[in-house]
This record gives structure tokens, sequence and C-alpha cells, in this order.
């Protein structure tokens, strides 16, 4: 493995690390969320990093950049709302889903929707190195597919043993990583930008529902219908005018959302009691 924590370590290890890749080789690397396996843009070397990872057909990889000019120069356009995103989140663990890279990126890396994935990296190490070799790098989670991801680089270079001792996959070891929530995703390539991993919310939506529930449960007969309507009304709100923004501004405004949607059927009941 190769040291890659301080930046005398990141300083020495870039020009070993970028004549890997050049070469077509793999990494095992540190991001802002976990361990990531990556490599150069090349149609073989994205070929070969899923074959390394057993990567089914159809589930692309992303690509992580370290500045606008790097989308510019593979063909990638940012629409209105990607780069109002990319202005407020970059750089970060905001994914956005950007059309174009007809001719210069490989079909490998488009999604089912036309779509290239993108993030530009807030990992300092990282994008000195995508920096220094000049182009994107594929990212994908250091891991076999259904298995936890990587949080430590031991653990990378125990998963892909044989790669490693084959030479063809090299290690950056930046030590354990801190366990954080993976990257938003939002896909930019249709006239208005779509969340496309909703878990986060989940919890929200369930703990309004159980709130409607239970004050539905002691309100007269008569307010039903008010009370259904109002909670269909904040399942719009909240599914529909939040969804769009990245997951970490999305929570608090949710959860005021919530909040906020409540508020006139506990009225109600309060008229009720009163």
């Amino acid at each position: 493995m190769t040291p890659y924590r301080s930046e005398t370590e990141i300083a020495a290890a870039i020009p070993a690390v970028v004549t890997h890749l050049v070469r077509q080789g793999l990494i095992g690397y540190p991001t802002e969320t976990v361990y990531g396996l990556g490599s150069t843009v090349r149609a073989g070397a994205v070929s070969r990093l899923a074959a390394l990872k057993g990567r089914e057909p159809g589930k692309p990889f992303l690509l992580l950049v370290a500045g606008r000019a790097m989308l510019r120069d593979v063909g990638l356009r940012l629409t209105d709302a990607a780069d109002r995103f990319a202005s407020a989140f970059w750089p970060g663990p905001l994914t956005l889903v950007l059309p174009g890279g007809e001719g210069v990126l490989p079909d490998l890396l488009r999604g089912p929707e036309g779509g290239i994935a993108v993030r530009w990296t807030s990992h300092a190490g990282i994008a000195k190195l995508t920096t220094t070799l000049g182009s994107p790098i594929t990212s994908t989670s250091a891991n076999r597919p259904g298995e936890p991801a990587a949080l430590d680089a031991t653990d990378v270079a125990t998963i892909f043993a044989r790669a490693v001792t084959e030479g063809s996959l090299l290690v950056l070891d930046a030590g354990r990583l801190a366990a954080s929530p993976p990257s938003t995703v939002v896909d930019c390539t249709g006239l208005a930008p779509r969340l496309r991993n909703l878990w986060p919310l989940i919890p929200a939506f369930l703990a309004v529902c159980s709130l409607y529930l239970i004050i539905l449960k002691n309100l007269r007969k008569k307010f039903l219908f008010v009370s259904l309507l109002i909670l269909l009304c904040a399942i719009i709100l909240q599914l529909i005018i939040l969804v769009p923004l990245p997951v970490r501004k999305v929570w608090p405004l949710f959860v005021l959302a919530s909040g906020l949607s409540v508020l006139p059927a506990g009225y109600l009941r309060y008229k009720r009691l009163h």
C-alpha cells in the first residue's frame, strides 16, 4: 500500500500513481465518504475496473473531477439546474448526472437515462491527483456487490488481494475513514432535476404519517376528510418541492415542513377539546 495521509506523503505518491493510471492500472483510494476504486476514463481501464468490481452490465461508474474545466474537457454540460446545484454544493458529496460526453467518454459510463454521473471531490488528496492527471477518474465503492463499503485501506487490500499481488491495483492508504452517508445523487438530464436516492427521507416521512395517525384517532369523523386532505398536501409539498434539493439540505427542511403540516390538524383537535 502507498501512504496517502499527509501533504508530504500525497505529494510524494502522486507521480507514481499517475504513471500507474496512465498505464491503465487501477487504484483504491479515499474519498469524502468511503474508500473507492477507480481508473482513467479510457474504455479499456473502465472495463478492467468493472471486471475487478464484479459489476453487472448497465450499472455505470461515476466520475470525480477537480473543477468545472474538466467537465468541458470531456464534453459534459451543466444544465441551468445543475449549474445552480454545482455553485451551491461543489466541491462536496453531491453527484450530478449530466448530459454530454458523446464521442469522448466511453458508453460504459453512461446510465440508462443517457447521462454520466459526476462529482467534484472535496478530498484534497484526490483533487490534487486528478488535477495532476489532467482528467477525471472513475469512482465506485471499494467492495464486492452487496457487501459493505470499505472504510479502511487494509480492508481494500484484503478484499482485492489478488489484484494487489498482481500489481494491477494500487491502494492509497489514508487510514480509517469516519462512517458517513453516501453521496446525494441528482439527475439533471431532464427538464427538471430529480433526486435519485430517497432513502434518507423515509424515516421523516414515516414519522409524519405516525403523527397524523395519532391525531386522526382522536378526531371526530367530520374532521377526517380535512385531516386526510392536509396529509395529502403535506406529502405533495415534501416529495415534490423539497425532493430536488440535496439530502443534506433537505433534511432540516423536511422536518420543518413535517412539523408545520401537522399544525392544522392539531388546531382542529384543540378546537374539539375546547
